[in-house]
């Protein structure tokens, strides 16, 4: 079976109809850097090792901190 010239085209013509839609349709269209930060909003929704380490973030922030039983002296 021969495949003609006009077939191949057509095709890869196709092809680059299909990789166009789906670059338009995805992240990918826009490079992370172009995105930002939000690029990265909602990545970890819902993660309990992120949520941990907000926590312990806090709580590191805030060691040093006069406590409010401090501050009535």
């Amino acid at each position: 079976m021969t495949v003609t010239v006009e077939e191949r085209l057509t095709h890869l013509e196709e092809r680059v109809r299909e990789m166009e839609e789906r670059l338009r349709t995805s992240s990918v269209a826009v490079p992370a850097a172009k995105r930002g930060w939000r690029a990265f909003v909602g990545v970890d929704a819902n993660n309990p090792r992120f949520e941990e380490a907000v926590r312990l973030g806090r709580e590191r922030r805030f060691a040093d901190s006069p406590k409010d039983d401090e501050d009535a002296r």
